[in-house]
């Protein structure tokens, strides 16, 4: 059986952790500004209270999803799935795969939900139907229904590919 690699985008999960890095060291700004009698380059009224809350909040919703849920590579060899993310890692038979499909709240994500419950969530861009075709659903054999997957052909144009065979 070939292995098969998908990445959703170069530098992947080392790119959404320096860039969450960013944002965090933004938000310790805002914070600091909010202190009384801390002046940090011009004299500026430093924004609303509620406004840095709501940041904050919004910045650790992101945190979660995009450091924990998101995963950025899947890896394939017919009989093993192997995915992993900024801080999650892991790998199940591909007969727990129980259905893959594109999110309801976006087109850009797919998830994977696996036969014990657990998920997986990925990005998606070209080459990804084909990872799912060679990766997942022929080592499942006959009589496995695919679930969703019927628009990821029209929702997957431009930009490169994701999918790489390893094997020569």
């Amino acid at each position: 059986m070939t292995r098969v690699r998908y990445t959703s985008f170069p530098g992947g999960g080392t790119f959404t952790t320096v860039l969450m890095g960013v944002m965090v060291l933004a938000g310790l700004f805002l914070i600091v500004r909010e202190i009384p009698g801390v002046q940090i380059g011009k004299p500026q009224a430093a924004p609303p209270f509620a406004f840095v809350l709501i940041w904050l909040a919004i910045l650790v919703l992101n945190m979660y999803v995009w450091l924990s849920r998101m995963s950025y590579t899947l890896e394939s060899d017919g009989r093993t799935l192997r995915w992993s993310g900024s801080f999650r890692h892991g790998e199940v038979s591909v007969g727990e795969v129980k259905s893959v499909g594109v999110s309801t709240l976006s087109r850009q994500i797919a998830t994977i939900r696996l036969s014990d419950g657990r998920s997986i969530s990925i990005q998606i861009r070209n080459g990804f139907a084909q990872f799912v075709a060679e990766g997942i659903f022929a080592g499942r054999g006959a009589g496995f229904t695919p679930i969703g997957t019927e628009r990821l052909p029209r929702i997957l144009r431009g930009g490169g590919s994701g999918f790489r065979r390893l094997d020569p």
